[in-house]
């Protein structure tokens, strides 16, 4: 385990180089790699799991991530 924060998601260089407006992060592989994607090129989006795995934080960091790309 390892805390991610989330500037370091949004300063980071995948991030910067998405094009989209409605881009988001979708977080970090075991090796480091910042993973990004353009929700534009997905008409469904599904968050399952257990209790306690995140699934809300993910949808906060969603949000963010879009309020930090156009605000």
């Amino acid at each position: 385990r390892a805390t991610i924060t989330i500037k370091s998601l949004i300063t980071s260089g995948p991030m910067k180089a998405l094009k989209s407006k409605i881009g988001i992060i979708l977080g970090k592989d075991v090796s480091g790699q910042v993973y990004t994607y353009d929700i534009s090129d997905m008409p469904h989006l599904l968050v399952a799991g257990s209790t306690g795995s995140g699934k809300s934080i993910f949808i906060h960091n969603i949000l963010f991530s879009i309020l930090f790309e156009n605000v």
